[in-house]
């Protein structure tokens, strides 16, 4: 009898403690974004079923106050608060801890048709009113404290972190480009990966020998073309597919945002500047170059390893591709101006002008949208060595200098 009180006291004090993270585990978090509006979808439901057939826990960011119309359009009016349907479909999930309620904004309606951001550049009083409202909303629904927060586009600026604190939340969920605050004490953990990408990431994390990692993997409807056929990359097959294998890993564990944070002491602002220095770097990379180590997230120490090495990785592609098109274009210039009808008929004056001229013209139309993108580097880079090819060529290779010879007499 008193083995099995004793056995029993140690269960309930086991269950009892809180989740700590140690070496040899990988924690996944399931992030679905735009949920909201007053009508009850077939996504919902198939969501809803795959939580409830598997077990897997899953952090909904919820729009309060809908907009109406085209969210990417500043100039839409009008809002739908989140209906009963919708509150009821998740309430049963939520008090089992199934699924955890996170603010996803306000309206989602972004400020300017040319970067869509719902808060950025938004003064801290306007932003603080907005979310404050949203909260009790969803508070008032759902019947538990919101903690969360998932900015619309992942966007948001340091005056929405004051606000955050200023209104109580204790986590933000953004993404890899999200500004940080050092002196913040918010916890944060960003999304590192699509829903589609997952298998792979995890399968990476399972060969490693050190596995203290996050996987925070990102969804929303339109991900699925039976929701967007144009858009969508994903069926609901997957969804359930995804959801039954993460329920047969034995050393994966599912958890929300909140259980994440709550758990993890080292998801600062200060990891999470780290993680996202190494993500600009990241987005200098092609795709090919860049591991699936880049979307875990981890403690400092290991993040610091990968920063060099993609740093090296960066540096040594971009070498290549400049000394490749620089000599390439010396050698094609060269073939040029020695064949008719070219040779000897244009100067090097000319030359360089108009090929000068179309190089310049090329890189600022690629480079048009300024996103920070491997693309834009790459043309940039091409750019210099065609035209660091032209600047270097002799003068004998065009037959005659771009002046006027003096007339002998």
């Amino acid at each position: 009898m008193e083995e099995a009180l004793l056995i029993l006291g140690l269960y309930v004090a086991f269950a009892l403690m809180p989740i700590r993270i140690s070496a040899g585990e990988i924690f996944v978090v399931l992030r679905f974004d735009d949920y909201g509006g007053d009508v009850v979808t077939e996504f919902d439901q198939k969501l809803i079923q795959a939580c409830e057939t598997h077990g897997i826990p899953v952090t909904i960011g919820v729009v309060p106050f809908m907009s109406k119309g085209d969210v990417e359009n500043p100039a839409t009016t009008g809002e739908i608060p989140l209906g009963e349907k919708k509150v009821n479909l998740l309430t049963n999930l939520v008090r089992r801890g199934k699924v955890e309620i996170a603010q996803h904004g306000y309206s989602h309606r972004t400020r300017n048709a040319h970067y869509t951001s719902e808060f950025d550049g938004l003064p801290v009083g306007e932003q603080v009113e907005k979310i404050a409202k949203g909260k009790k909303y969803l508070e008032d629904a759902f019947k538990v404290p919101i903690t969360t927060f998932i900015p619309p586009w992942n966007r948001y600026d340091t005056n929405t972190i004051v606000a955050l604190q200023t209104l109580g939340f204790k986590s933000l969920s953004g993404g890899t480009r999200s500004p940080a605050l050092a002196s913040a004490g918010l916890k944060v953990l960003p999304s590192t990966c699509e829903l589609g990408e997952l298998k792979r990431v995890i399968q990476y994390a399972q060969n490693r020998p050190e596995r203290d990692n996050i996987v925070v993997a990102i969804f929303h409807a339109y991900d699925f073309v039976e929701v967007d056929a144009a858009r969508g990359k994903l069926d609901y097959s997957d969804l359930e597919e995804i959801f039954e294998w993460l329920a047969r890993l034995p050393d994966v564990k599912t958890r929300t945002i909140s259980e994440m944070t709550s758990a993890a002491d080292y998801l600062s602002m200060r990891t999470f500047a780290n993680h996202r220095r190494n993500w600009f770097v990241c987005r200098l990379l092609p795709p090919f170059l860049v591991a699936p180590e880049n979307h875990l997230y981890r403690e400092d120490a290991a993040t610091k390893k990968i920063y060099g090495w993609n740093l090296i990785k960066a540096a040594g592609w971009y070498l290549l591709i400049g000394a490749g098109v620089t000599t390439g274009g010396r050698l094609t210039a060269r073939l040029c101006l020695s064949t008719r009808p070219l040779r000897g008929v244009i100067t090097k004056r000319t030359f360089m002008f108009l090929c000068t001229s179309l190089v310049l013209l090329t890189m600022l139309y690629g480079c048009r949208h300024l996103n920070g993108s491997y693309r834009e580097f790459t043309i940039g880079v091409v750019g210099l060595g065609v035209l660091l090819s032209i600047w270097t060529l002799p003068d004998s290779v065009f037959g005659r200098s771009g002046t006027a010879k003096p007339r002998s007499c």
